[in-house]
């Protein structure tokens, strides 16, 4: 426009935005929608790519694996034996009660266990030694040898995979004092799978020191003291990281023999169908394993989709705004400003409204006149209702205010030209967002070529 140049205007933009607050809501919820729809439908076909195969049957897998040389049913055979024991180690990973513990951070229960043998039941002070040691030994060997852990194995029958943890879950430490003492610490590592480990193994103390009564010699073996603390356990550490290497060795295995070509196309065709779902997958490096990482999976494309719907609707509305600001209408009554407008308010706020009628009345006192008409480039744009209170507000101050009927046209007529250059003061009525500019100023020309007084635009 050659008239007035217009600017962008930051704070109105987010404004108009803000506005658009449903707009943008169910643009969220769409792209999330149609973001979680791809999510799904990669993940499937990535499950696919990954199987290698769709719903082939158990005698098409047969017939395949039949049609292998015997080297390369061999080849099948190992690494099916090999993803096997991928999956239990996996999910050992997972869900194994040694991987849940914290290596740096373990309570222990330390029981401190004194041998008591019967004074005076001994021919000399080196036969009570003797069985003092024979005592000794045999606890260390129940402890330390594997047979406590195979009775604890019989308190949790559904832990038998957990040997190798209880070996290091219950130590055994002896009391640094001369030959001929059987004192000694229990260190008892606490878990929430295993509940009253510390008391079982008491158990299982006791019960034993009943049996060496009838092997070795008559005893006591007292319980004097129990105590917590939190340990860090190297043993734990270093077994979490052997099982964790054994894992990646395992997978490195089968990936290093298709590398080195050792497994033919018919080979990982039959080694995939017959897996199925479960297991590594030599065709994609995509492994989905669990529920968690399926929901991860799905997720990471949603959140993507959902980004970049959101990006794309914001942008939209901006380049909306902006060719709303170098379009035609009024975009705020900052315009107002441009066509050299007076602005006095908004008469749909009633604070405003009696602000806009104070102003009018200074207007009016000021050049000696008693009414003014109200025009506008679209009346039937403005609420009637409005119209008639601002009307019966002037009216009370003694200003007489008149309708300006005729809506504005695009082709002008003299009528038209006439009715206007008859007013002698006016007061325009306009819409923000719905007033055109170019008639605005033309009226607005119109009226200063042929000095009309202007008392101001509200916005209606």
């Amino acid at each position: 426009m050659d008239y007035f140049d217009r600017e962008v205007n930051i704070l109105l933009m987010l404004k108009y935005l803000f506005k658009q607050w449903k707009l943008i809501l169910l643009a969220i919820v769409l792209s999330a929608l149609i973001g979680l729809g791809f999510g799904y439908y990669k993940y499937k076909s990535t499950l696919k790519a990954a199987q290698g195969h769709s719903g082939v049957s158990d005698a098409a897998v047969e017939d395949l694996y039949n049609s292998l040389s015997e080297d390369e049913q061999g080849r099948v055979d190992y690494i099916v034996k090999l993803n096997s024991k991928l999956n239990e180690m996996e999910d050992y990973i997972h869900n194994g009660s040694m991987m849940k513990l914290n290596p740096y951070r373990i309570p222990s229960d330390y029981s401190f266990y004194d041998v008591v043998l019967e004074q005076g039941a001994f021919k000399s002070d080196l036969e009570k030694i003797s069985y003092t040691n024979q005592l000794r030994d045999a606890y260390e060997n129940y402890i330390k040898n594997g047979k406590l852990v195979s009775d604890l194995l019989e308190i949790y029958p559904d832990k038998t995979a957990e040997e190798d943890m209880f070996i290091e879950m219950v130590d055994l430490i002896f009391n640094p004092e001369p030959v001929g003492n059987a004192s000694f610490y229990v260190e008892v590592k606490e878990m929430e799978d295993f509940p009253d480990l510390d008391k079982n193994v008491n158990q299982l103390l006791q019960n034993y020191s009943k049996e060496l009564n009838q092997k070795i010699v008559e005893h006591n073996l007292a319980l004097v003291t129990t105590s917590k603390k939190m340990v860090m356990s190297e043993d734990i550490l270093d077994l979490q990281e052997k099982i964790r290497s054994r894992y990646d060795n395992t997978r490195n295995a089968i990936r290093l023999m298709k590398t080195n070509g050792e497994l033919t196309e018919d080979v990982i065709r039959c080694y995939e169908n017959m897996i199925g779902e479960d297991g590594y997958h030599l065709t994609t490096e995509t492994k989905i394993e669990d529920t968690s990482s399926r929901i991860k999976f799905i997720l990471k494309y949603a959140l993507v989709v959902l980004a970049g719907g959101l990006v794309l609707v914001i942008a939209l509305l901006c380049f909306y705004y902006l060719v709303f600001v170098f379009g035609k209408h009024i975009i705020s009554t900052d315009d107002y400003a441009f066509l050299k407008l007076n602005y006095l308010g908004d008469m749909t706020d009633e604070i405003q409204l009696a602000g806009i009628v104070s102003k009018i009345q200074k207007y009016c006192h000021r050049n000696s006149i008693d009414s003014v008409t109200l025009v506008s480039t679209d009346m039937s744009m403005i609420s009637n209702d409005l119209l008639a209170e601002l009307m019966h507000e002037l009216k009370k101050r003694n200003i007489e205010a008149t309708l300006f009927n005729e809506k504005t046209k695009e082709g002008k007529n003299d009528s038209y030209i006439d009715q206007l250059l008859s007013m002698d003061n006016c007061l325009f009525v306009e819409k923000v967002d719905s007033t055109e500019i170019d008639k605005l100023y033309g009226i607005v020309k119109l009226c200063n070529d042929n000095e009309i007084g202007i008392a101001g635009v509200v916005n209606g």
